[in-house]
């Protein structure tokens, strides 16, 4: 045998040998068996993806026109991610207290612990008198866009009032036009023929599954409009438990 051909043998060996070391490694190392268990859903993931959605429409609204494809987009995606959230809880009501948002029907931490945005979005409706909101299963896409345009609408007054209580120094007369603007709310819906969303409800926080229901049957029969725009305080979306 040549020398070439020896070392061309030895190192077939060697490959073979490496080969063979490999599957053996193989052979040892535990089957990982993929879980065939499906994801619990989570209204929490759910209810904040909606919001970053809504915002994100704020935002489309404020900077394009009505028929611009990028407010289309962000309406679509909004009426998704409220659908998806419908689907786990039987009405999607949130609270606003100043920097961050809250979901009564699911606990009473806030949710802004999925983001910035949520800081954001909580202090931009606190800007506009907006306390808490409550969407119904049967709110649709004409809604959620005439809703972004009363917010944006609102938005912009608050800010330019605020711009000229600043040169005026008039502080305490903002906390009284901020005031009235918040009761405002519920005729400004109503005038816009919106009646599956409804704001500034007093929400109770949530005690036991069985109130989520109640709340849905609640919110079934007694969502009513008030021409006034006054919203009953006595108003609730949760009622005590009747006794057995």
């Amino acid at each position: 045998m040549t020398p070439k051909s020896l070392a061309k043998s030895v190192r077939s060996g060697s490959e073979e040998l490496l080969v063979s070391g490999q599957l053996a490694l193989r052979a040892k190392e535990p089957e990982i068996v993929p879980s065939t268990e499906p994801a619990r859903p989570n209204p929490e993931l759910a209810v904040g993806r909606f919001l970053e959605s809504f915002l994100v429409l704020l935002r489309s609204v404020r900077l394009y026109n009505k028929h611009h494809p990028r407010v289309l987009e962000s309406l679509e995606a909004t009426e998704k991610d409220l659908r998806t959230a419908l689907r786990l809880l039987p009405c999607v009501a949130i609270g606003v207290e100043r920097d961050r948002l809250i979901a009564p029907l699911i606990g009473e931490h806030s949710l802004t612990a999925h983001g910035l945005e949520l800081t954001t979005l909580a202090q931009e409706l606190s800007r506009c008198g907006v306390t808490s909101l409550v969407f119904l299963s049967e709110t649709n896409l004409g809604e959620l866009d005439t809703l972004a345009r009363l917010l944006n609408a609102a938005s912009l007054r608050t800010s330019a009032q605020a711009r000229r209580d600043a040169e005026t120094k008039h502080a305490a007369a903002h906390e009284i036009s901020h005031e009235a603007h918040g009761r405002n709310w519920g005729a400004r819906l109503a005038e816009h023929r919106i009646s599956s969303i409804q704001a500034n409800r007093a929400i109770h926080r949530k005690a036991d599954p069985a109130l989520a229901t109640l709340t849905a049957a609640l919110l079934a029969c007694g969502g009513v409009s008030h021409p006034t725009g006054e919203e009953p305080a006595a108003t609730e979306y949760a009622i005590t438990r009747s006794k057995p």
